[in-house]
């Protein structure tokens, strides 16, 4: 158990009698509190009744059990479930503007595993699982003490998997393994959910709503031989069929690895596979709350497919203790889907997914990672570094040229370490940089002569993400006392600061637009001022754990 100022965890293990059978339990849950933090804010809102509040909230359960059936037959069963809630304000003494973010995962699997022979293995795994994602934005005024909502828009997006899973794994001999295997999952996409006050017609509503159904069958093999004691060779494949809406998609799925021993400590790697993936992340593509979701392969969106190459070489020193490696990587993806310039989940909510975006893009990633690890010693941690290129292009997005992916972050770099004083105190530090991510934004704007007056001007957009958002770093400290209870339970003290220096990172980029009116009161024009939106500043933490 582990009680904090900025969050707090549970975990309980141990063994079970279930009518004379061996069984064994894990139960574990965490919760933050970051609220207290922010309830300043939310007091001054309240009190002058006008500023900003802002607040973050996570929780999740861990639960396992682990039961002996017989000596040939285990099962097991684990339940998870997880949410994170952003949610924020802005009042004036009249208005009360709101945004929330939220999202999350449940899952729910058995696993069922017997011993057919001293060679030969079965295995069964079922599973439910649900994804789940949600905005909420809402505008209130006040009228005789009373707030009413004048405007809300509500999105969310969701998906449900049931599926089932066998396998064997035959040990053929000490120097080879074979394992084959049958998989089947039915599919409820739910890509878009949608409730609001602006006047959608019931027919589109009901359109945009509609959730997607599908079902993938796959079967997979694959063989792993020593061929000798300085070569292993992995080779498998996956046979798979996806079907929806009377549309079917066949895919055949290679891999193969070579591992080769070049000295006693030095090892060379080659990957190469084949793949096809049947669903499609929908990323926002301009400043704003970063918004994505996922979509489905359907009749008129074909899934993508993806072809990878890496090399790696990895060398682990006379005792043991370091560990290095270093991989180069290719990948050229196909049947890529994205958004025109400028649009997105929440900018065009009154239309289907479908009808708004761009289809047939092609990929391409390369990049180079490094790691060097020190895993014993009083001095343990890890330095990584990635060096990183990943680009997409589209017929009809900047005229076929290749733009930055979303995703695209040129150098990534972190370092950990730990310092153990004695046997009962250590101190630990983490640093964090990564380039910034890229982003589209306008490049002008002119009159809403469609709406009234007092709308917002209409931005005009150029060449795809054609600025990148401030770096991100981070230093993180901590020091871990550990020590004895009187009844002899071993107990930690735990203190540190997040983000130590205060960085500022941006979460996100904002447009921050406001109305000029000239003496009389009317609209003389308007003003855009682009501004970074952060999220943790520096954060001191203090937390005690007791292990009963």
């Amino acid at each position: 158990m582990s009680v904090g100022l900025v969050s707090s965890r549970l975990l309980l293990e141990g063994p079970l009698r279930l009518k004379g059978k061996e069984a064994s339990y894990m139960f574990s849950a965490r919760s933050s509190y970051f609220s207290l933090f922010t309830l300043p804010l939310l007091v001054s809102q309240r009190i002058r009744k006008q500023g900003s509040y802002a607040n973050y909230w996570l929780y999740d359960i861990n639960a396992k059990t682990n039961y002996k059936l017989n000596l040939k037959s285990h099962l097991y069963i684990s339940f998870y479930n997880g949410h994170d809630i952003w949610r924020s304000t802005d009042r004036s003494s009249s208005s009360l503007s709101g945004f929330g973010l939220g999202w999350g995962n449940t899952t729910f699997s058995t696993r069922y595993t017997q011993i057919l022979s001293q060679r030969l293995f079965f295995q069964f795994i079922g599973t439910y699982s649900q994804y789940r994602y949600g905005i909420r934005t809402d505008a209130k005024t006040q009228e005789d003490k009373r707030w009413q909502t004048d405007d809300f828009l509500a999105v969310a997006s969701r998906i449900q998997d049931i599926s089932g899973k066998v396998g064997l794994e035959w040990y053929v001999s000490p120097l080879q393994k074979f394992q084959i295997g049958l998989e089947a999952i039915r599919h409820k996409f739910n890509p878009t959910q949608v409730s609001t006050s602006f006047g959608i017609p019931v027919d589109t509503l009901l359109q945009i709503n509609r959730p997607v159904f599908a079902t993938e069958l796959a079967s997979y093999a694959e063989s792993e031989t020593n061929i000798s004691h300085w070569l292993t060779i992995k080779a498998g494949f996956r046979a798979v069929s996806y079907s929806t809406s009377n549309k079917i998609y066949p895919s055949f799925e290679p891999r193969l690895t070579m591992q080769l021993s070049l000295a006693p400590r030095l090892i060379f790697k080659a990957d190469y596979s084949k793949m096809r993936q049947f669903i499609h992340l929908l990323s926002s593509n301009s400043v704003g709350l970063p918004n994505d979701i996922w979509v489905p392969a359907t009749a008129r969106t074909p899934p993508q497919s993806a072809r990878q190459v890496s090399f790696g070489l990895g060398y682990q020193s006379a005792k043991g203790t370091i560990d290095v490696s270093l991989e180069v990587y290719k990948k050229w993806t196909e049947g890529l889907i994205d958004y025109p310039t400028g649009t997105g989940f929440l900018t065009a909510f009154n239309r289907s997914w479908e009808s708004l975006i761009e289809r047939n893009g092609i990929g391409l990633s390369r990049g180079v990672e490094f790691m060097i690890h020190k895993k014993a010693g009083r001095l343990k941690g890890w330095t990584s570094y990635t060096l990183a290129k990943h680009q997409r292009r589209f017929n009809n997005i900047d005229n076929g040229k290749w733009y930055a992916a979303p995703f695209d972050r040129r150098h990534v770099f972190s370092t950990t370490g730990q310092f153990a004083i004695n046997d009962r105190l250590n101190f630990s530090a983490t640093w964090q940089y990564q380039s910034g991510q890229p982003t589209t934004l306008a490049v002008a704007q002119y009159p809403n002569i469609n709406r009234e007056a007092t709308a917002y001007p209409l931005l005009v957009y150029a060449e795809r993400n054609n600025f990148r958002m401030p770096v991100f770093h981070r230093l993180d400290i901590g020091a871990t006392f550990s020590h004895l209870t009187r009844k002899r339970r071993s107990a930690q003290w735990v203190v540190g600061v997040y983000n130590v220096y205060n960085r500022a990172n941006p979460f996100y980029l904002d447009f921050r637009q406001r109305v000029r009116f000239d003496a009389d009161f009317n609209v003389a024009g308007f003003s855009s001022e682009l501004v970074r939106q952060g999220v943790f500043p520096v954060l001191p933490y203090v937390s005690y754990s007791l292990t009963y």
